[in-house]
Formats: structure tokens, C-alpha cells, sequence
């Protein structure tokens, strides 16, 4: 299916996210807690829909592999408008560093300490072909036994800056995903 481009607005999309994947949260006793900005949302053009897939296949993973009563934090930061980080921390297991690469893989399933777990191990390699496509990049950190912390990174496009980024500008705009980081209150 092709990317669909339009203008989104990160806080009510996090805010709706967090609606919708609450009841399974509490359902663990985990808590869900954004810590975006309070008086700053960013505005970036994405397809909608994928976007929101990729933000749900974190947040469930989040819960699915996290411990009994823990959190799980979705943050945002910006580095003078040239970056968007956009965070997924959980207070689960964790990922040992020798199992990042595979984590990405169709069909991989890590062990983990509960067994009851289910899953086809689809959807991490799903999530980062969806960020790829739209020109972003997913990241991991993870501490064994303290949680694992996703990363979705993304870039402003340079408006016409020179002949050859205005191209990569335009190239990038008909694949997908390329953010235009703006602070609403400026």
C-alpha cells in the first residue's frame, strides 16, 4: 500500500495512543505516563495510519514485555528542530546486546522469563520496515532485567538549502515519512 503524506500532531496522537492501549496496561497494573513537553507539540508529515502502527506494536510490546505493576514512558525531544526522538521506555526485562539485531527479524522470539507470553515474532520486523519506509530509523537501548527503551528518529527536511538537498527534500517527500519539526507555541 502506497504512503499516504499529510500534516500530524504529535501530543493528540500519543494522547489518543495511550486511550487506546490503556485497558491492557492496567489489566497488568502497568501505567502509561507521556513525558512530552507540556506546553510544546510537534507537527510532522507521516502517513497516519502506519504511523500509529508503529506506535502501537511499541506501546503493546511495551506491556506485553514488561513486569507486573511496572511503567512504560512515551517522550519526545528535539535538538533545535534538525532531529525528532520519539521514545518508548519500558521497566521490563530487557534485551541483552547481543540480541539487538535480531530483535528485528521476522519470526524471532527471544527468550524470555515468562513463558505465557504469545506472539509470532512479525511484528518488530513489520514496525521497522514501516519506519523505513517512511525515512525514519527505529533504535534500541536496553539494560537486562531494567527495561528496554525504542527509539523512532527522524529529520526535518532543509528547504532548498542547495540544489542537491532540495532534491533529497523532494525524494524523500514521495516515499514518506520525513519530518517537519515545528514548535507550535513560537
Amino acid at each position: 500500500a502506497k504512503i499516504k503524506k499529510e500534516k500530524l500532531s504529535l501530543k493528540p496522537l500519543v494522547n489518543d495512543l495511550i486511550m487506546s492501549i490503556s485497558p491492557s496496561a492496567q489489566q497488568r497494573g502497568i501505567t502509561i505516563e507521556s513525558k512530552m513537553p507540556l506546553k510544546e507539540d510537534f507537527s510532522f508529515v507521516a502517513d497516519k495510519l502506519r504511523f500509529h502502527q508503529v506506535m502501537l506494536n511499541l506501546l503493546s510490546n511495551a506491556i506485553k514485555y514488561n513486569k507486573e505493576n511496572g511503567s512504560v514512558f512515551i517522550g519526545c525531544e528535539t535538538n533545535g528542530g534538525s532531529e525528532l526522538k520519539i521514545s518508548v521506555r519500558d521497566t521490563g526485562y530487557g534485551i541483552p546486546p547481543d540480541k539487538y539485531e535480531l530483535i528485528f527479524d521476522p519470526f524471532s522470539r527471544l527468550e524470555n522469563p515468562d513463558p505465557t507470553i504469545e506472539g509470532t515474532g512479525i511484528g518488530l520486523s513489520i514496525t521497522k520496515s514501516l519506519v523505513e519506509a517512511m525515512n525514519g530509523t527505529i533504535t534500541l537501548e536496553s539494560e537486562v532485567g531494567k527495561g528496554t527503551t525504542f527509539f523512532l528518529l527522524v529529520f526535518p527536511p532543509r528547504h532548498n538549502r542547495d540544489a542537491k538537498i532540495g532534491g533529497l527534500y523532494r525524494q524523500s517527500m514521495q516515499k514518506g515519512l520525513y519530518l517537519s519539526v515545528c514548535n507550535r507555541d513560537r
